[in-house]
Parts: C-alpha cells; sequence; structure tokens
C-alpha cells in the first residue's frame, strides 16, 4: 500500500469513528464529558401563568432538558407503579399561594394570591411535594420531575448525591406514619420499562407525637436524608430519567403533605460511546475498503511489469 492510500485509509477510518460516536439528536454537539445538570442549578420560571409554556425548562446550554409533570398510580411494588405512567404537563404559577417562593410548576392556577385548592402537586426550585390535604382535592394526583436526554444515543451518565425528604401539616398531636416511597427511575423509550435506579420506603419520625410547621410554628424539621447514586447508566434517545416521591394513603384531615428536596443530586456525562451497529458498519467498510485498496495496488502492480 502506497503513502497516499494509508493516508486515504486513515483519514476515512477518523472521520468514521468521529462521525459514529456523534449522538443523532441536534443538541449533542453542545455536551462534552464532565457537562452536569442539576434541577436547581438549571432552574428557569415560567413565562405565562396557567400555561406551559417553558416546561421543559432549559438547562445550561438552553436546550429544553427538565419537565415537570404529574401522574397517577399505585406504590411501589403495585403492578402500576405511579412512576412508571404516562405524565401530564404542570402549568406556571407565578403566586404560589400568595407566597414570595418564587412561583411554581402546579397542576392548576387560581389566579395572584389564589389558594391552592384543585392545583396541587406544586413543584417548586428546591422541593418536589406531593399533598394529602382533603381541602386540597389532590391527593391522587403525583408530581414527577423528569430528565430527558439531550445528548441522544450512548450517553453515559452518574447520577446520584443525596436526596432530603420533610414532613409537614396541621398536626399538633398524633402525628401520622406518613409513609412515603420514593423512586428515581430511567425510562427506556424504545422499550416503554421503567427501570429502577433508586427506592426507598420511609415513615415519618415523628410519628405518634407533634408533627410539623406549619401546626406548629416553631417545631424543628423532621426530615430524612439519604446519599444514593447510579453509576454508568446508559442513556439512549429519547430516554429520560424521573424523580419523584408518593405519600401513600388517602386524603388526610388535619393537611398533611411531604417535600423531596433534590438540589443536592446531579446527573454527569462521563461519555459517549458508538452504537453497536456503528462497528459493524465500520467493520464492514473497512473491509470494502481495503478490497478496493488490493485491487488498486494489483492493476498497478501488473501495468507496472
Amino acid at each position: 500500500m502506497n503513502n497516499m492510500s494509508k493516508t486515504s485509509l486513515c483519514a476515512v477510518i477518523a472521520a468514521f469513528l468521529v462521525g459514529s460516536s456523534m449522538p443523532a439528536t441536534a443538541f449533542a454537539s453542545d455536551y462534552e464529558p464532565g457537562f452536569r445538570w442539576n434541577r436547581a442549578m438549571d432552574w428557569t420560571p415560567g413565562t405565562v401563568p396557567n400555561s406551559t409554556a417553558g416546561n421543559p425548562s432549559p438547562d445550561q446550554n438552553g436546550n429544553p432538558v427538565w419537565f415537570y409533570g404529574y401522574t397517577t398510580g399505585g406504590q411501589l411494588g403495585s403492578e402500576n407503579p405511579w412512576y412508571a405512567q404516562n405524565l401530564s404537563p404542570l402549568v406556571w404559577d407565578d403566586d404560589w399561594r400568595g407566597s414570595t417562593s418564587g412561583g411554581v410548576w402546579a397542576r392548576g392556577y387560581n389566579g395572584p394570591e389564589g389558594d391552592n385548592v384543585d392545583t396541587n402537586p406544586p413543584i417548586a426550585k428546591w422541593a418536589i411535594t406531593h399533598d394529602l390535604s382533603k381541602e386540597t382535592f389532590s391527593a391522587a394526583y403525583i408530581p414527577v420531575a423528569e430528565w430527558r436526554n439531550p445528548v441522544g444515543d450512548g450517553a453515559i451518565v452518574n447520577v446520584g448525591g443525596s436526596l432530603l425528604l420533610t414532613w409537614e401539616g396541621m398536626y399538633t398531636e398524633n402525628a401520622p406514619a406518613g409513609t412515603v416511597d420514593v423512586a428515581v427511575a430511567r425510562m427506556d423509550a424504545s422499550t416503554g420499562f421503567a427501570e429502577l435506579l433508586y427506592s426507598t420506603t420511609l415513615t415519618n419520625p415523628a410519628e405518634g407525637g407533634e408533627l410539623l410547621w406549619p401546626g406548629i410554628s416553631d417545631a424543628p424539621p423532621v426530615e430524612i436524608r439519604n446519599a444514593w447514586g447510579a453509576t454508568g447508566v446508559r442513556m439512549d434517545e429519547g430516554d429520560t430519567l424521573r424523580f419523584t416521591l408518593r405519600l401513600r394513603g388517602d386524603e388526610a384531615d388535619p393537611a398533611l403533605w411531604a417535600l423531596l428536596d433534590d438540589q443536592s443530586t446531579s446527573i454527569t456525562l462521563t461519555s459517549v460511546v458508538p452504537e453497536p451497529e456503528q462497528f459493524i458498519l465500520l467493520t464492514l467498510g473497512l473491509g470494502v475498503l481495503a478490497m478496493r485498496l488490493r485491487r488498486r495496488n494489483g492493476l498497478t502492480n501488473r501495468a507496472g511489469r
């Protein structure tokens, strides 16, 4: 093989390898290994009250990644676990209960300084909340914050950190168990399968006693923090990660709700790997190229005799 042929072969190989390692999505070139997503860090308020405009919201590269939704379904271990169900989008509430929270994504919007009747669950910058309070008519609706893979096929990520679960309500005695299921799941777009990366079931540490702000204004937080992590998680085109909690039980009176603070959890891109089919195509392509080069060299040798 002459120098020109060797150069051509190397160029073809290099071009194919570069092309094969790049995902198909339009956003793939925006990301390099080490890029980190964090929901609180990426948080972007909505723009239009009572609208899904801005949902999904962008990451630091400006691509739509964080989807805020709600669903229904059974508890962990059931035949229809909530985290695996279809999601409906939340709308923007710029003045959640007249607070200074800066707004939340919620199931509905009751106007400026409106109450939260029939509008839960909310997802705020710092927490995802499921509410069993009888007066809000929201027990059946469960919040889900979903990260939508913008990198494309073969994105390998590490995900984890810590999750802080807090119980709140109006109890001043005989606080309930407040059993909560927490789940982080990978949704496979090609199969619809929900793979649990992390799950736990926790109960209120103050069960039977005095529960919770705002029932007792100076009560200390009732909370549990769990460290967790999953490494080498493969995310292909259309795959998502879901972060969610679900209080077990029916509508509660007095009011009861739980908050999942996920600001200490991040998703980090570690690498992007080619599809197995691309390696097959590479092998076939190199075989064809080698045959052509051998044929060319043979013709050249015969011509030089």
